[in-house]
C-alpha cells in the first residue's frame, strides 16, 4: 500500500529538476517532540522515506526528494568496492574488518586494534589515515586515554575503519595512497559509482561535500537512500558480484554488531537483537538509514535540526511497525535530570505515529 502525505501521486523516484537546493522548500512534519510537564518544550521536524528495491515508495512523510547529505549512514555502500576489487580477500579481512569499515565506532581498544591491524596488513600505519583525530565516542574509552596520559590518534576517529578500508583498496589496486580521500581519486570514483548504482540518484560534483572525516559525501534524496538500502539488503537490481558484496557487508555487521557502533548504541543493540532481520546505520546531523530484508524495504530518516535523539526515536517507531518481534520498541522515553528524577518525555509526535499506523505495514 502506498501512503504519502507530501506527494500522494508519486510512486517512483524522480529527481529531475530538484536542484539546486538553497534551503528548506517546505515545512517538514513534526516527527518528535519533548514534553516537560504538560507542555511541549521542543519539536523536531523531519522527513521519512520507505521504499522497495525498485524505488517505489511504500511510505513518505515530509520532503523525501530534497537532497541531503547522508554522512556516515552510507558507509555500508562505501565498503562495497573493498570487497568487489578483491582487496578484502587479498588482505584476509573477515567479518570484524568489514564491520569496522561500515562503522561509526566508539573508539574502544578493540575498535582501535582492528583498525590498526587492517593498516598493518596493507603495509601502512596510523600516519596514512586522513580522517583526523578526536576523542573516542565511548566515555569509558575517553577516560582511559586521559588517565593514561595519552592523546587520541586518528585510530580513535569513529571513521578509522572506513579509511583503513579505502587505503587497503588503493594498495591492492596499486594506486597512490596520499590522496585516497579526494573525490577524484579512483577509490572515491568507485564509491561514487556504487552510490549511483544503488540510489539511482545523480552523484555529481555539484552534490559533493566534505564529510567530518574529510572523505567525500554526496547529497542524495531520502527516497533514493531508502531504495539503496532495500537493494543492499536484497541484492535486487544489483550485479551478481555487487549483490554478493552486499550480502557479505550485512552478514559481517550482524556477526560483529558491536564493532559497527559500540556498547549501548542503537545500531549495535538492534542488530544484536535482530540479526538477519534489521540492518541499521546512523549518520551525523540526524540521518538514519536501514533495511528490513524480509519485507524487501529500505528506509531513510533525516531530522531537520540534526538531532540524533529524534532520528533514533523515529527509527524505533519504524522498526516496531515493520518487524513483528520488535513491537515492544518504545516510542516514548523518560528523560531524567541530573538527580535521576523523571523531568521530561521524548516521544514520536502523534502525527508521525498516526501516519505510520495508516501506512499499511
Amino acid at each position: 500500500m502506498l501512503w504519502s502525505r507530501s506527494r500522494p501521486q508519486a510512486t517512483e523516484i524522480d529527481n529531475r529538476g530538484r536542484l539546486p537546493d538553497t534551503g528548506a522548500v517546505m515545512a517538514n512534519t513534526v516527527l518528535v517532540e519533548v514534553l516537560r510537564g504538560e507542555r511541549v518544550e521542543s519539536r523536531h521536524r523531519g522527513a521519512v522515506a520507505v521504499a522497495g528495491p525498485d524505488g517505489r515508495l511504500a511510505f513518505a512523510l515530509g520532503d523525501v526528494y530534497r537532497p541531503i547529505f547522508p554522512r556516515s549512514a552510507i558507509k555500508a555502500i562505501q565498503c562495497l568496492p573493498l570487497i568487489e576489487t578483491g582487496a578484502a580477500d587479498g588482505f584476509g579481512f573477515g567479518a570484524a574488518e568489514i564491520a569496522l569499515v561500515c562503522a561509526s565506532h566508539s573508539g574502544t581498544e578493540r575498535h582501535v586494534a582492528v583498525a590498526a591491524g587492517m593498516l598493518a596488513r596493507a603495509g601502512l600505519d596510523v600516519t596514512s589515515l586522513a580522517c583526523g583525530a578526536h576523542e573516542p565516542l565511548s566515555l569509558d574509552a575517553a577516560r582511559q586515554l586521559i588517565l593514561s596520559g595519552q592523546l587520541p590518534t586518528p585510530l580513535h576517529n569513529n571513521c578509522s575503519g572506513k579509511h583503513a578500508g579505502m587505503l587497503a583498496t588503493a594498495v591492492h589496486m596499486g594506486e597512490p595512497v596520499e590522496d585516497y580521500w579526494r573525490p577524484e581519486h579512483p577509490v572515491q570514483a568507485r564509491i561514487a559509482a556504487a552510490l549511483k548504482d544503488l540510489t539511482g540518484a545523480p552523484i555529481t560534483s555539484d552534490r559533493v561535500g566534505i564529510d567530518g572525516c574529510s572523505a567525500p559525501n554526496w547529497a542524495i534524496p531520502l527516497a533514493n537512500m531508502a531504495r539503496a538500502f532495500a537493494r543492499l539488503a536484497t541484492g535486487e537490481g544489483l550485479s551478481g558480484v555487487r549483490a554478493e558484496a552486499a550480502r557479505r557487508v550485512l552478514q559481517s555487521c550482524w556477526t560483529e554488531p558491536e564493532l559497527v557502533a559500540g556498547q549501548g548504541r542503537l545500531d549495535t543493540v538492534l542488530m544484536a537483537r535482530f540479526p538477519g532481520q534489521v540492518f541499521l546505520k546512523t549518520g551525523a546531523e540526524g540521518v538514519y538509514c536501514g533495511a528490513v530484508p524480509a519485507r524487501k524495504l529500505g528506509f531513510a530518516v533525516k531530522i531537520d535540526d540534526g538531532a540524533k535523539r529524534a532520528s533514533e526515536m523515529v527509527v524505533k517507531a519504524l522498526i516496531a511497525r515493520l518487524v513483528p518481534e520488535a513491537s515492544d520498541l518504545c516510542t516514548e522515553e523518560v528523560l531524567p535530570n541530573w538527580r535521576g528524577l523523571p523531568a521530561a518525555i521524548i516521544r514520536c509526535a502523534p502525527e508521525c505515529l498516526n501516519a505510520l499506523a495508516g501506512a499499511g505495514f
